[in-house]
């Protein structure tokens, strides 16, 4: 027969629940940070001038991941025109390439690499979903012409799908 005195057992009681308490707590805080890392965060105006892309100002509320559309960069978007959209495209051989969708026209105008002064930035994966498309992050940095337009623009943006 095993003896347990009463007393030790009543002053370890307490060791359970506290130990599961500092459990729940832990989780909970890398939760919290996991869902503020993906959530969206986007800052920036893309601005045109000119007959080719249209004279309009667009500060972007919306971005997507471009996996969604089968290439590796951003597109970014704004809820008040629908029409004016901005795609930062990462082509491997190319190099970064800017494609307007503006008021002017229905089709996507690529403008050339060489026809920017400033052309920088990134995309990268931020490994805060497991299945695609990833989520993203990065900034982009663009000031182009393209025939009598000129585009000019900086996004900084974090949490699009």
């Amino acid at each position: 027969m095993t003896y347990s005195d009463p007393t030790v057992r009543s002053q370890t009681r307490w060791i359970g629940p506290v130990v599961l308490a500092g459990v729940i707590a832990i989780l909970a805080t890398i939760a919290v940070s996991v869902y503020r890392a993906a959530q969206p965060h986007h800052m920036g105006t893309f601005t045109s001038t000119g007959p080719t892309l249209g004279d309009w100002t667009m500060d972007v509320d919306v971005c997507h991941t471009g996996s969604r559309r089968s290439f590796t960069g951003a597109q970014f978007y704004s809820r008040k025109d629908k029409r004016l959209a901005v795609w930062m495209i990462e082509d491997p051989l190319r190099g970064l390439i800017p494609s307007v969708n503006s008021t002017t026209t229905n089709d996507a105008i690529n403008i050339d690499p060489a026809n920017c002064t400033v052309l920088t930035g990134h995309a990268h994966d931020t490994s805060t979903s497991l299945r695609p498309p990833a989520v993203i992050a990065g900034e982009y940095t663009v000031d182009c012409t393209v025939d009598e337009s000129h585009l000019t623009g900086h996004v900084e943006f974090k949490g699009c799908l």
